[in-house]
């Protein structure tokens, strides 16, 4: 699905030290785009969303797409990435998407970068929309006007790749 993209690149990030690159390039080049976190739920939980509330996260894996369009500093892909994997203890709760990896529960087991000057993340998401088996409605999607960007899927979602 994503192959309709024009990225700069893909690369599916596994963990602070694990990369796959696709394409010839150098990883820390990569300063704006859109990313994708795919986080694997075992045990159903209730987490409380700062204002949106108590919602209740099934087992699966949902998708959480975002974007980081800074050229320096903690606004970059890369960065906005690493601080998505660090724990709640290391940073302050602030974005939709902390309030759920918080929880012991919520593992992410996969990020896909898709560098690109542009902003994809609407457009990526009304994609994903049509493919989820389940939307988290309004779900870190305050700053636009999509229905959510977190989607929700029984199976990993390896129509993806």
């Amino acid at each position: 699905m994503l192959k309709n993209y024009k990225f700069d690149e893909i690369i599916l990030f596994l963990d602070e030290t694990n990369f796959t690159l696709f394409k010839n390039s150098d990883l820390n080049c990569i300063m704006m785009g859109t990313y994708l976190l795919i986080i694997e739920i075992v045990e159903q939980f209730t987490e409380n969303i700062g204002a949106k509330g108590a919602i209740t996260f099934t087992p699966g894996y949902y998708m959480y797409i975002g974007s980081a369009m800074g050229k320096i500093g903690p606004s970059t892909i890369l960065n906005r990435v690493k601080r998505h994997l660090r724990t709640t203890n290391e940073k302050r709760v602030h974005w939709h998407i902390d309030y759920l990896l918080r929880n012991d529960n919520a593992q992410i087991v996969s990020i896909l970068l898709c560098p690109s000057k542009i902003r994809l993340e609407c457009e990526i998401a009304s994609e994903l929309e049509k493919i989820a088996d389940k939307l988290v409605d309004g779900f870190g999607c305050s700053d636009c006007d999509c229905s959510t960007h977190l989607f929700y899927y029984r199976e990993y979602p390896s129509q993806l790749f």
